[in-house]
């Protein structure tokens, strides 16, 4: 059964508007009923409206003050959530829907400073020796790679670094999921990586063994959002999407040539690179329904 998706975000500033938008979209699009956002840069007052913006049943923020860049968990009217531990760098809960087998979420925000990431893996140490038995999901930004193979651009990551990460997932009974999509879910001008994953315990994994992370296009953030499709079945081969392909055949055919022209034409909202992505989408799809 479909348990239900979970929205992983670095939002780069919630407060700006058109960030808001895209989460929206998302929203509307994806349908989760768990969303975990870091770098809000919000207050508690903005997060509350933000949930019932979206038709949230429930919030839960670490606003943006001192050493906080903000981190807020959302849940949708049919998930019940019960915040076990926060701190600016992580929210700890236990999620489920009534009648079903509760898990934990943790949503982490791993700290950017190269000095300081030590504090990323000494709170996730202590997160997993607290005592729990439920099935563990932990995602977020974790502001490291695991391997300079999730780097492409710029100098190499220090070894020692990424063996620590990989070393603390390992003690903490923590497997990465992998990704579906891109490889990488942040870039700058010269550098992308996989910063953003999700992580899950063997007992969770046994839970939801068709759950997956997938990499969703990129939005107003220059982090991408993350989504987890939390399954303990495997989705039915009707409910799979055809990738969108453009055949070589349609090239100069006068139907192609109006649909492409049209959609080009449609208004669209955000950066360059989202507005393009909107455009392809909605030319990819109705080239499909055409053909």
């Amino acid at each position: 059964m479909h348990q239900g998706n979970v929205l992983v975000w670095n939002c780069r500033g919630i407060v700006n508007l058109e960030t808001q938008s895209a989460l929206v979209d998302i929203v509307q699009a994806k349908k989760p009923t768990l969303i975990f956002l870091s770098e809000t840069w919000a207050p508690k007052n903005l997060i509350d409206s933000l949930t019932r913006k979206l038709g949230f049943k429930g919030g839960f923020c670490v606003p943006h003050e001192n050493d906080s860049q903000g981190l807020a968990l959302l849940w949708s009217d049919e998930t019940h959530v019960d915040i076990r531990t926060y701190s600016p760098n992580h929210i700890d809960a236990e999620v489920g829907k009534p009648g079903t087998d509760l898990w934990r979420f943790t949503g982490i925000y791993g700290v950017a400073a190269r000095d300081g990431r030590n504090r990323t893996w000494s709170l996730i140490e202590t997160l997993a020796a607290q005592p729990c038995s439920l099935p563990w999901l932990m995602a977020g930004d974790f502001n490291e790679v695991m391997s300079n193979a999730d780097k492409s651009g710029g100098p190499p990551r220090a070894a020692a670094a990424m063996a620590r990460f990989r070393r603390t997932m390992s003690v903490c009974g923590l497997i990465d999921m992998g990704f579906v999509g891109s490889r990488f879910t942040w870039s700058n001008r010269f550098t992308k990586e996989r910063l953003d994953r999700g992580f899950q315990s063997m007992q969770w994994r046994t839970r939801f063994p068709f759950s997956r992370a997938v990499t969703l296009p990129p939005s107003e953030s220059d982090h991408i959002p993350i989504l987890i499709e939390v399954s303990d079945e495997r989705l039915a081969r009707g409910k799979i999407q055809r990738r969108f392909r453009f055949e070589e055949a349609w090239y100069g055919r006068q139907e192609c040539d109006q649909i492409i022209t049209q959609e080009w034409a449609q208004p669209t909202t955000g950066n360059a690179l989202r507005q393009l992505g909107h455009k392809i989408k909605c030319a990819g799809k109705r080239l499909m329904e055409w053909h």
